[in-house]
């Protein structure tokens, strides 16, 4: 087998992408001067073609490329612009409107800035005397790690598999469950179990203050279908922002969409009883679009129209009855804003602290609003059930307690 310097060179920089940044080879095709990697994880670039040919050969070849291209994305499941890698001598680059074109000439990038995203990059060439000798060294480098990326995955606990998106779906199908078993047992209205561990209830935040009820209302679904709906919902976002955010960062988008969410809701709305995770559903849908705009995946005509499709479905669940506009509008604004300061987008950097500080007054006002403005509550059955529910799981002191507040504000004392 006869190997050239250019094409150990390529091979190089396909072994360091492999190395340090989770890539695998998805197809060598027939042209012996370009490899094609493939990374399901990374949202910039989930497909790279490195190549020792010039970008002007590109113009020749280009339906084939992007045919390539689009049918590694349907076996990776992802959108997302090519990353076309030129290992040439040129040093102007032209600009494409369906893939970003690179060269690296001789450790400097021309083109496109990828070293934000392949941090080395620049350095990932280095010298060699004999090409056979360095593509078999290379080859034996890639199969250590290829043995040890199996040998890790052996070793994952079923626990360590599990991601956060996971966690949270667990959790509101258990949630679920104890809410219609103690309904059951109990001969309780099903609203009322909510209510008494967790569900947005308007009443409790108004006379006995329980303010936790803007988070843990996304814990809560009463009817099967609702859960599902929202289940799967989270299930194809929650990995994709776990992905370009870290687990972390996601769950603290869904936690403060779910909260602001809820949080205009109760200054704007007079919407009794709420359950559901859809107002921070609307924030990470939120968060997912500014992480799109801020890596270019909108200039992908595939990932527009998703895009388009994904809007105009959550537009019409608006239109269904029963459904808290408010807290889809809150959580999408609570998701918008704080993606904006999670994302490490630099042309954004400077605006941040002006954000932070406009969003600091808005967050203040509503807060302030919400706790100080006079509102009024309703006696429903759904007090009086709640307080039954604690009795009757011996919280007296919880009971008690609620039943006093309820006396103060109601002027009515509930039963002992």
């Amino acid at each position: 087998m006869n190997i050239d310097r250019k094409q150990v060179e390529v091979f190089m920089v396909a072994s360091f992408l492999i190395k340090n940044h989770g890539y695998r080879f998805v197809t060598l095709h027939q042209h012996q001067d370009e490899i094609w990697l493939g990374n399901a994880s990374n949202m910039e670039f989930p497909v790279i073609r490195i190549s020792s040919s010039t970008t002007e050969s590109v113009f020749f070849d280009r339906n084939r490329i992007l045919q390539v291209h689009q049918a590694i994305l349907k076996v990776l499941r992802r959108e997302g612009r090519l990353l076309d890698l030129h290992i040439s001598n040129e040093t102007e680059v032209e600009t494409d409107p369906d893939f970003e074109q690179v060269v690296l000439n001789q450790g400097e990038l021309y083109g496109k800035n990828i070293s934000h995203y392949f941090p080395l990059i620049r350095n990932a060439i280095t010298p060699f005397d004999d090409p056979k000798e360095e593509f078999a060294r290379l080859n034996r480098e890639l199969e250590d790690v290829q043995a040890a990326r199996r040998k890790q995955k052996r070793k994952l606990s079923p626990l360590g598999k599990l991601k956060a998106t996971t966690v949270i779906i667990v959790l509101c199908v258990l949630v679920f469950g104890l809410d219609h078993l103690i309904s059951s047992v109990g001969n309780y209205m099903i609203s009322s179990v909510s209510v008494a561990l967790g569900a947005y209830y308007r009443n409790a935040i108004i006379v006995y203050h329980q303010f936790w009820r803007f988070i843990t209302v996304g814990l809560h679904h009463l009817s099967i279908w609702h859960l599902l709906m929202n289940m799967f919902s989270l299930r194809v976002l929650g990995p994709q922002l776990e992905e370009s955010f870290g687990w972390k960062k996601f769950l603290l988008i869904l936690i403060f969409s779910t909260f602001t969410g809820s949080l205009l809701m109760y200054v704007v709305d007079t919407t009794p009883f709420a359950v559901g995770i859809s107002g921070g559903l609307y924030g990470c849908m939120a968060a997912y679009f500014v992480y799109a705009y801020s890596r270019g995946l909108f200039r992908v005509g595939a990932f527009r129209n998703a895009i388009m499709q994904t809007l105009f479905l959550n537009l019409m669940i608006n239109l269904m009855p029963n459904v808290a506009v408010s807290a889809h509008l809150g959580g999408f604004l609570g998701g918008l804003l704080i993606s904006f300061f999670l994302i490490d987008y630099k042309p954004w950097q400077p605006m941040k602290k002006h954000a932070a500080i406009a969003a600091m007054v808005i967050l203040i006002f509503l807060g302030y609003r919400g706790i100080t403005e006079k509102k009024t509550a309703t006696l429903y059955y759904e007090d009086l059930e709640m307080i039954e529910i604690y009795r009757d799981a011996h919280l007296d002191g919880l009971a008690r307690h609620l039943s006093e507040q309820a006396a103060e504000y109601y002027q009515i004392r509930i039963g002992e």
